[in-house]
């Protein structure tokens, strides 16, 4: 089958191959297929959920998704949204996956209706679309205001209200509000402004910002120590007996605190999966 990037605007047609291209979403509107400048999702862009979410929307019945190996959680969102939707939904079995924890999340959020072997997916896929399809069912609304934010449409708080609940978390991204979202038993986070997290994926990200944090503090703390090394010595030169103590008291502060926030760094170890 021929493969290729997708463009634009462009017609959907049988027996061809649509890869997403660098930095832009690739949705499917009705026969067509749109190239969306929306916020990312776990970090990248593209990702496959908007794709599965906007593929419910509009084929519901008529579509099959599939996760494949893959680390973290993507995919289980957009696999639920198709399932909601009618469509057909398959999950290669994590025990013959190189990584699998991308199936394993999407069988946890939900019931796929085919768990397979890569080996059996072409014969599986083969049968599923000689099947007949299923009657469209109704989308959520709230499936639908995911995708237009994906295309690239301006995301509002009263907007996330209609998605999830709002949530005490900030976005490791932008900053903004992030509101809980529950897909079945499935929980993600999607702030203001657009951006989306699995739970997973937003630990990580927080890891990281705290070990940021972490490092921006001990670097300050070894310039403050400099810095009253510096003093302590001056008043020692000028003989200023007093103030030379107090500024060795507060240099010794200084370096137990770097000590501290070292030793805090170390206990954090180092990220699995940095996702920036």
């Amino acid at each position: 089958m021929p493969a290729g990037f997708a463009r634009d605007g462009e017609p959907v047609n049988p027996g061809r191959i649509y890869i997403a291209p660098p930095d832009r979403h690739l949705l499917l509107d009705r026969d067509r297929l749109v190239l969306g400048s929306g916020p990312r999702e776990n970090n990248t862009r593209p990702a496959v959920d908007p794709m599965l979410r906007s593929t419910a929307a509009c084929c519901g019945g008529r579509a099959i998704g599939a996760v494949l190996t893959g680390t973290l959680g993507d995919g289980a969102s957009g696999l639920w949204a198709l399932a909601v939707c009618g469509g057909v939904t398959v999950v290669q079995d994590p025990r013959d996956a190189a990584h699998p924890q991308m199936p394993i999340s999407a069988m946890n959020r939900l019931q796929p209706d085919h768990v397979v072997p890569l080996a059996g997916l072409p014969a599986l896929l083969n049968r599923l679309v000689q099947q007949p399809a299923v009657e469209l069912m109704p989308v959520p609304e709230r499936i639908r205001l995911e995708i237009e934010v994906a295309r690239g449409a301006e995301s509002r708080m009263g907007d996330m209200d209609q998605v999830g609940q709002r949530s005490v978390l900030t976005c490791p991204d932008c900053g903004g509000v992030m509101s809980r979202i529950k897909d079945g038993h499935f929980v993600r986070y999607r702030c203001h402004t657009g951006h989306a997290y699995t739970a997973e994926v937003i630990a990580l990200a927080i890891d990281e910002n705290l070990r940021r944090a972490l490092a921006s503090a001990h670097r300050l703390h070894r310039e403050r120590t400099a810095l009253l090394e510096d003093m302590r010595g001056r008043a020692e030169a000028a003989g200023d007996r007093r103030l030379a103590d107090l500024w060795r008291q507060r240099e010794g502060e200084s370096r137990d605190h770097a000590r501290a926030v070292d030793d805090a760094l170390r206990r954090l170890g180092r990220p699995e999966r940095v996702p920036y």
